[in-house]
Parts: C-alpha cells; structure tokens; sequence
C-alpha cells in the first residue's frame, strides 16, 4: 500500500522465499511490480539489502 500511495517509492520484500513468493502475487495483484522487488533470506543468515532509506523489521524484533 505504501508503493500505492507514494508512486516515487521502491521496496525490497525480504523474507524466507516462500514467503516471497506469496509477496510477489500481491505485488502484481496491486500493479507496484516496477517499484517493490522482493528477496529471499534468512534475518540469521543473509545480509541485509544494502543502500535502502527505511528497513521495517515487522514480526521480527518483538519475537527476539
């Protein structure tokens, strides 16, 4: 929704990949395939996206 409403906006979904896959249907359902990518990893393991504004760490840091 964020990509929706701010058009200049890009966005990384960074989740485990199955995760992402069902990201990816909504990010094509919505129309912001241009603007929100998504990428699959482990927050454990895989280094985080680089050169990013904003990391939304949602379900993550409450948990640990």
């Amino acid at each position: 929704m964020l990509a929706k409403n701010y058009p200049q906006a890009k966005a990384i979904v960074f989740d485990f990949p199955l995760v992402c896959t069902v990201a990816q249907e909504y990010i094509e359902k919505f129309g912001v395939a241009s603007q929100v990518s998504t990428m699959g990893g482990n927050f454990f393991k895989t280094e985080l996206p680089k050169d990013v504004d904003v990391l939304i760490l949602g379900q993550i840091l409450h948990s640990y």
